[in-house]
């Protein structure tokens, strides 16, 4: 008797599935979850831009997924507040923060760029430099007064601010991620150093809403693509390139293919297919049955099926799995998983939209996507300018890590002093008049 009631609920699981298979796609995507055979970026789609589904729907779906992080930083802002009228806010000053560092030009976000790594490496007491945290602070300080436009010089930001929120974002985000419980002290802590950095008159409010939205990610992307650029000199000659003519950078500078057969956004672009900084995206959404249904063998079985996590009170986390897509062999071919930039992968409609995932998909896709790549190239192309004598301690290595991961770095190496030849002049890191006609010393370090 038990067998025959398992397999008729069976029966009713498989025909039920077929069902949903068959008119899902005419209905709200919020009323049948995907399956598990669906494309990679059907996936996406499905999860991030439901058909037919109104803004204030997913801002709810991100916004109650991102629920313990926003708890955990202290955001207020449209990732942690699903208001219509705090995303058109926030949509809205970000635009205008990208005007204007658009309008300034990339020779001026250059000389920014420049001048945050000399201070980074002035202040830095300590006689071994963390890859990681030298990154880290060299790109919140190019984001503070490149983008963001804090109203202070880079040489005023002090460093031990810079390093205190560096650690605190990483540190919060990652217990919000493993569900440990929260210091109570250290948003305070944040919060203070960040009111440090940037003045009242800056007019952000709640300074975090945007700091995290446009450093965190930031920084992994600069930071894998310079230690990509170390794997071979031709890939740091075509950043050496980029700056050749820094009085004027030109966004056409970026896609112009260099003597190796590919460009610096074509670099940048493989860096994030290959190691995207945000893998996964996940959002939160009302589930197909009731309470009661969930609690049934069905249900169970249903969510099974699907791949889903739910509870029998609450709503449906739905993952959007951008590494998978980023990496998929159906998309990208036999060596999806090496790292190519000669390649041009993205030479076909599917592979375009693949490579937009980066950045979200639909109506609550990144602002800042067409900008981000460029600002990339430059941060990392002065990391390799100014420092050029640096390099990874072991990048053999480095191919077979995830080079998204803060520890990745600090376990690879450091930056490190070694003996000092006092016969040579001391580096001087004044503030250049013209960075493309000024001439600096070689830093005697190695990374």
């Amino acid at each position: 008797m038990l067998v025959c009631v398992l397999l008729f609920t069976a029966l009713l699981a498989y025909t039920w599935n077929h069902f949903v298979r068959l008119v899902g796609r005419t209905l709200p995507s919020r009323s049948f979850p995907s399956t598990r055979d669906d494309s990679p970026l059907e996936r996406i789609r499905f999860v991030l831009q439901p058909p037919k589904a109104p803004l204030s729907q997913l801002l709810l779906e991100r916004s109650t997924a991102n629920a313990r992080i926003s708890r955990a930083l202290g955001l207020s802002n449209t990732f942690a507040n699903p208001d219509p009228l705090v995303h058109s806010e926030f949509v809205r000053r970000s635009r205008v923060l990208l005007r204007e560092v658009q309008v300034n030009g990339w020779t001026r976000f250059h000389q920014t760029c420049a001048l945050a790594v000399q201070s980074t490496l002035r202040d830095w007491l300590e006689p071994n430099i963390r890859f990681d945290k030298f990154v880290q602070v060299v790109v919140l300080r190019s984001i503070l007064v490149g983008l963001l436009n804090v109203g202070k010089d880079v040489e005023e930001l002090e460093y031990s601010s810079l390093s205190v929120v560096a650690t605190l974002i990483n540190d919060l985000w990652t217990l919000s991620k493993s569900g440990a419980p929260l210091p109570s002290d250290l948003q305070q802590q944040l919060n203070d150093h960040l009111r440090h950095l940037i003045p009242a008159s800056a007019d952000f409010g709640n300074p975090i809403d945007f700091v995290v939205p446009t450093w965190e990610t930031m920084w992994r992307v600069c930071a894998t693509t310079v230690a990509r650029a170390q794997e071979c000199e031709e890939y740091k000659y075509l950043f050496r390139e980029l700056l050749r003519q820094t009085d004027s950078l030109t966004s056409q500078q970026f896609v112009a293919a260099g003597s190796q057969g590919f460009s610096v956004r074509g670099f940048v672009e493989e860096v994030m297919r290959l190691h995207p900084p945000v893998k996964r995206i996940s959002r939160l959404r009302a589930a197909l049955c009731d309470a009661t249904s969930r609690r049934t063998i069905i249900g169970r079985i249903w969510a099974r099926i699907n791949g889903t996590e739910a509870s029998a009170d609450g709503p449906v986390r739905h993952s959007a799995d951008v590494e998978a897509v980023l990496r998929a062999q159906s998309i990208w071919g036999h060596d999806a998983l090496s790292f190519d930039p000669r390649s041009h992968r993205a030479d076909t409609p599917q592979r375009k939209e693949a490579q937009q995932v980066v950045f979200g998909f639909g109506h609550l896709r990144c602002v800042a996507a067409s900008w981000a790549p460029d600002a990339a190239a430059v941060i990392s192309a002065t990391i390799l300018e100014e420092c050029r004598e640096l390099r990874l301690a072991r990048p053999s290595q480095v191919p077979g890590l995830d080079l998204g991961n803060a520890q990745v770095f600090e376990a690879l190496g450091h930056l490190t002093y070694p003996s000092l030849d006092t016969s040579q002049p001391a580096r001087q890191l004044s503030r250049p008049a013209g960075l493309s006609d000024e001439v600096v010393p070689e830093p005697r370090r190695a990374w």
